[in-house]
């Protein structure tokens, strides 16, 4: 477990596994047979862990085997046009495809008229974000545990021609045993140039910010701008809101 804490200078995890060690899951290329059935989900009452513009997170579980389950419901109808719905339709088929000890895992799909929901695996302790904040800072070697392993796991996406374009703290969620695993695919593509003007400003490299093509290396440069949040609180560029996202149309 990680130290609670607040020296920076003091804090130290457990190291991370060294290059070609098993971590306990192998990386895989498409979701596995066996999809969670959505419809043997409970939902914990009032454990909402997070909303958005159409969408909600509510915790739930699997009475029959005790198991947690993070289920994204999202409300068609919310969604502005064809096209949020067809990023979604995107997200989704990207995430399937990825299963990884570091990108956290869609365990199935559900869809009807109004909503569609995606069952994605729990990760109890919260995101990175929410550490760095309680911490005020991390330490060097807590930082090398995580930075190390978000790593491995946007190495995992770029040797499958996959851009996350959203790389950030908040999107980084820790598992029980602080496990960092990449979230939210809503901004990933596959491959090739890019042009779309899209992700947290504080993250963004200089070729987005300046409307230029862009590739993988995006996600790069959003990994050293986590390494230096994570070492000093916070990014190294402010922006007046870190909430700020924004969309264009690919180009």
């Amino acid at each position: 477990m990680i130290s609670d804490s607040n020296d920076c200078s003091t804090a130290v995890p457990h190291l991370p596994p060294a290059e070609g060690k098993s971590t306990g899951v192998e990386a895989r290329d498409s979701l596995s047979d066996g999809e969670v059935n959505i419809a043997a989900l409970k939902p914990i009452q009032g454990a909402l862990l997070g909303k958005g513009a159409y969408s909600e997170v509510k915790l739930m579980v699997d009475e029959s085997t005790g198991k947690k389950y993070a289920v994204k419901c999202l409300e068609k109808q919310r969604m502005r046009s064809k096209e949020e719905l067809a990023v979604v339709e995107r997200e989704i088929a990207i995430h399937r495809t990825l299963i990884h000890p570091n990108v956290i895992g869609l365990r199935g799909v559900q869809r009807d008229e109004q909503t569609i929901r995606l069952v994605l695996e729990f990760a109890p302790h919260g995101s990175l974000f929410g550490l760095i904040r309680k911490r005020k800072c991390l330490g060097e070697p807590e930082a090398a545990y995580y930075f190390w392993q978000v790593l491995r796991g946007i190495r995992f996406l770029h040797e499958r021609g996959i851009i996350h374009r959203d790389i950030k703290p908040e999107n980084i969620l820790l598992d029980e045993g602080d496990v960092p695993k990449i979230s939210d695919f809503g901004w990933s593509v596959e491959g090739g140039a890019r042009k779309t003007f899209c992700g947290t400003l504080e993250y963004m490299a200089p070729e987005v910010l300046q409307r230029g093509n862009y590739d993988e290396k995006v996600d790069v440069w959003a990994l050293g701008i986590l390494l230096y949040e994570m070492l000093h609180g916070r990014a190294p560029f402010q922006v007046p809101s870190r909430a700020i996202s924004t969309f264009r149309q690919d180009a």
